[in-house]
């Protein structure tokens, strides 16, 4: 859910609660009518179990999910379309413009591959994956070797011991998140 902030607030942490209580009870009640069905068996006790258990707690987390679609719904329903085209990068701290710059500079049939510093682990995927779909037609591939361009977050791309022409460098301003890309080209 698009920025799903730290902490629920007091709503969220009401309907939270309240659902856990209903949760719980919706989990004794289902408990309680089929457990004298029971034939003894072990296994029909655990399936019981297992079901009370899943219905209380899809019960218990009903009311928080569905007021989170609404709020979600109420915040992005009010984003302009290019506002709407940058959220899930920039909401992992990428920046999208500079990627689709970067991006620029590659044929429209090349190889590239994509890397990034320890300081990015948290929001690597988002990166590696908002490169793999604004890129497109170009083709993302794991190994920096095998790639004809090199695309990096935060980690000059000369440290791979690749062989590499002209690195080219983009660091970003603004934001929350100021992060330096290299864009280098491998060479055969």
């Amino acid at each position: 859910m698009l920025a799903l902030p730290a902490h629920p607030g007091h709503v969220g942490a009401l309907l939270l609660a309240l659902g856990l209580v209903v949760g719980a009870i919706v989990a004794v009640v289902v408990w309680r009518r089929l457990r004298p069905s029971l034939t003894g068996s072990e296994a029909a006790t655990a399936a019981t179990l297992m079901t009370a258990l899943v219905l209380g707690s899809t019960v218990a987390a009903a009311p928080f999910v569905a007021w989170r679609i609404v709020q979600d719904f109420r915040f992005t329903s009010k984003l302009t379309r290019a506002e709407a085209e940058r959220a899930g990068a920039e909401s992992a701290h990428v920046d999208p413009q500079v990627i689709a710059a970067l991006g620029r500079r590659m044929p429209r049939r090349a190889t590239y591959a994509v890397i990034g510093s320890a300081a990015v682990v948290p929001s690597f995927t988002a990166f590696w994956q908002w490169a793999g779909y604004s890129l497109l037609p170009r083709t993302q591939v794991s190994n920096p070797a095998q790639a004809q361009w090199i695309l990096s977050w935060d980690r000059d791309p000369r440290t791979l011991g690749v062989r590499l022409g002209p690195v080219r460098r983009q660091v970003t301003s603004g934001g929350v998140s100021p992060h330096t890309y290299y864009l280098a080209r491998v060479q055969r």
